[in-house]
């Protein structure tokens, strides 16, 4: 999802840490239904034939090891319900 969409002016940032983005969605009313960290990207498949794989569940609740180690993080969003729409 563009920042965009969501209020927020990023114009130049290419990275976040998962902490900030997550900050930025509990400030736009938005809830996390799914997050999957990776510590292979998916992407890094068809880009060198390595294969996807999820990070550890307890290293995703580590922040100085989740941060370090994870190479993508997918979010699947809803807009929070006890917020009217605009």
């Amino acid at each position: 999802m563009p920042f965009a969409e969501i209020g927020c002016d990023v114009t130049g940032v290419d990275r976040v840490t998962i902490e900030y983005f997550e900050k930025l969605l509990a400030a736009r009313h938005y809830r996390i239904v799914k997050r999957t960290l990776w510590l292979v990207n998916p992407h890094y498949q068809q880009k060198f034939g390595l294969r996807p794989r999820g990070l550890w569940e307890w290293a995703g609740r580590l922040p100085y090891v989740r941060n370090f180690y994870t190479t993508s993080a997918f979010y699947l969003l809803t807009r929070r319900d006890d917020v009217p729409r605009p």
